[in-house]
């Protein structure tokens, strides 16, 4: 019966009927059915890179070095073209055990100051802190969990350091250091946008421009 009904069918139908059957061998509706349902997840990923998102103009936001047995304290302030690095005690940044800060602006460069020694210099003259936009040359390099946090990483060749950011929100994750010691391990959740107070980057006196000119 099958192959009497067949020859009641036009040529050009049965030739489409060929035509079909060797170009699609199997239904798409069927091969669905044996997709796993990651693959069907990974068809509407957007395969674009990620771009590392430039710092805010004014934040804060706190860290740790030293596989976490120092702390650490970040103010940002590209308004002022200033920000202070401000180190705990043990941290391999510092000189000493005592805690020590890194004060870069755009008036004398950047001062290493250490206040239990009343220690400062002028380590790097006439350079100050870095753009917000810093961030941008990174090369994507996947993404990588820190402190329980989803971050996005970036590479930038030809140096050893690393950067990452939090997947959503684009706020600092981890700055690498060649030294893992120094590196620092941001805490997202103290992120705070604004205005640093002021009175953070101010030189103390017995670190004053005068005397180190």
């Amino acid at each position: 019966m099958a192959t009497a009904s067949m020859n009641f069918l036009p040529s050009w139908v049965l030739l489409l009927l060929l035509l079909f059957c060797f170009f699609f061998p199997r239904f798409p509706v069927l091969e669905a059915q044996f997709v796993s349902p990651e693959r069907r997840v990974e068809r509407f990923i957007d395969t674009q890179e990620p771009v590392a998102t430039p710092w805010p103009w004014e934040f804060t936001i706190n860290f740790t070095t030293n596989n976490g047995r120092a702390t650490g304290f970040l103010a940002y302030d590209w308004a002022n073209k200033q920000q202070l690095i401000v180190h705990g005690p043990g941290s391999t940044s510092c000189p000493t055990k005592d805690s020590c800060s890194f004060l870069e602006n755009s008036v004398g460069g950047t001062y290493s100051i250490v206040p239990s020694i009343k220690q400062c210099a002028d380590i790097i003259p006439n350079v100050g802190s870095v753009p917000p936009d810093w961030t941008v040359q990174g090369v994507f390099a996947g993404v990588q969990e820190s402190n329980g946090v989803l971050c996005y990483r970036f590479t930038y060749p030809p140096t050893l350091h690393e950067y990452l950011e939090t997947v959503t929100g684009g706020i600092p994750c981890v700055f690498v250091f060649p030294n893992p010691s120094m590196t620092y391990e941001f805490l997202p959740s103290t992120f705070s946008l604004g205005s640093p107070d002021p009175d953070l980057f101010q030189l103390p006196e017995y670190c004053s421009v005068e005397e180190l000119s």
